[in-house]
């Protein structure tokens, strides 16, 4: 279950570290002044990106090269 209040979480595991990235995308949408609202949106999907790739629990060459160019 993903926690009601995120800002309260004391304990984080991974599942609803992703769950977070997930939402945040489209949730920071528009908070900020447009300027930074694209780089904003940009990071936060580069690590949702990184994220997805370094939970994978087999790699190949291929995805270990996608990891390094996404750090």
């Amino acid at each position: 279950k993903f926690p009601s209040n995120v800002s309260c979480m004391k304990h984080q595991v991974a599942r609803h570290y992703e769950d977070m990235l997930q939402c945040a995308i489209p949730a920071f949408e528009g908070l900020f002044p447009a300027e930074h609202d694209s780089v904003i949106r940009i990071l936060l999907f580069c690590m949702a990106k990184w994220h997805a790739l370094a939970k994978m629990c087999l790699h190949s060459d291929d995805t270990l090269i996608l990891l390094d160019r996404s750090l």
